[in-house]
């Protein structure tokens, strides 16, 4: 007999009581910690590499696991980063997605630039409203 697909996805469903993280609150973490983090010198490192970014001054966000590690002391959450990287490399960068700041100065237009724009305008063009042209996370990432 042919076995249902949600009960074959319901099979394979990690239960939470099995010492698995909740990757909801683990995301959420990761959101703290980037909003959060203070260096040594009072300002909020991660934030400000962000606008870094933004500015495009640097073009990668390095995160510390011994930050992570000195954050709040949640010693389960650095383990679960360090044991599980590819992981929480996904959830930092949707994390970095939703934090990332606009630009606060000018900056040159470079070739990503000019092919976002193409994509807004042919959209745009093509009888879509700009706020409905959707754009992945991944392209504007450099």
């Amino acid at each position: 007999p042919k076995r249902n697909p949600a009960i074959e996805m319901a099979d394979i469903a990690v239960p939470k009581n099995r010492g698995f993280p909740d990757f909801k609150q683990e995301y959420d973490k990761c959101l703290d910690f980037l909003k959060g983090f203070k260096s040594e010198s009072g300002g909020f490192k991660y934030m400000n590499a962000l606008q870094s970014v933004a500015n495009r001054e640097q073009a990668t966000i390095e995160i510390e696991i011994d930050d992570i590690k000195d954050f709040k002391d949640d010693l389960d959450f650095s383990s679960n980063v360090a044991n599980n990287a590819h992981t929480y490399t996904e959830m930092f960068s949707k994390a970095i997605d939703v934090l990332m700041p606009e630009a606060d100065k000018q900056v040159d237009l470079d070739v990503h630039d000019v092919l976002q724009n193409h994509r807004m305008n042919n959209a745009v063009e093509g009888g879509a409203f700009a706020e409905e042209v959707v754009t992945p996370p991944e392209l504007p990432r450099r």
